[in-house]
């Protein structure tokens, strides 16, 4: 047998890094709260994702309070909470600025709020996260559809915007013509807020 696959026989695996105390009790706490979660009733099933996610981030485990949170989103829309998955999205923007597909979702939660010069801002970071993930034709597609579900102007003005940034200038232009004549309030009825909201689900993906 070759010299080095002896040494490659006998060689001993790596030991595990060692579980340090502070680990196995965010292990231990994240169980409780995963429970939680499993065991709570419609409505409050994002509450202790969202937990476990703070609980996370102060123990600098970036990528799982990243999910936790894209979790907490998820069962915020689906139980009928958009205000709190909003409120959860905009944590997770903080922490992750290239989460393309959560700043999609905060846009379209801004629409069905109501909250329009939030959205303008969002559409514009969705648009540099999307150009930095090298994610422009999802992107776009977005951005058409929210341009074609709401009237308010300045929005619209701001999707026209984020369009030329991602390159279809053609699209922009679609919307700069049809702009409503007069001008529609910043106000939008319910069925317009819950298409938004079904949008927002389906965005789905919350970390690419």
């Amino acid at each position: 047998m070759a010299p080095f696959a002896m040494k490659r026989w006998f060689q001993s695996n790596p030991a595990p890094a060692p579980v340090t105390p502070a680990v196995a009790a965010l292990s231990e706490r994240l169980k409780v709260l995963e429970k939680e979660a499993d065991e709570a009733r419609l409505g409050f099933r994002g509450t202790p994702l969202n937990r476990a996610g703070d609980l996370c981030m102060q123990e600098k485990e970036t990528t799982r309070a990243l999910e936790y949170y894209g979790r907490a989103i998820d069962a915020y829309l689906h139980d009928g909470h958009p205000e709190l998955a909003r409120g959860v999205a905009q944590k997770l923007i903080r922490v992750h600025p290239n989460a393309v597909r959560t700043y999609c979702t905060l846009t379209w939660l801004d629409l069905g709020l109501g909250y329009l010069a939030d959205a303008r801002t969002h559409v514009g970071g969705y648009v540099s996260a999307a150009r930095r993930a090298r994610r422009e034709d999802l992107a776009i597609g977005q951005v058409k559809q929210m341009a074609a579900t709401v009237t308010d102007l300045g929005f619209r003005e701001a999707a026209a915007t984020a369009l030329e940034d991602l390159g279809d200038r053609a699209a922009a232009g679609e919307i700069l013509e049809t702009f409503p004549t007069p001008p529609a309030p910043e106000t939008q009825d319910g069925e317009v807020s819950e298409r938004c909201f079904e949008a927002a689900k389906s965005s789905g993906g919350r970390q690419s």
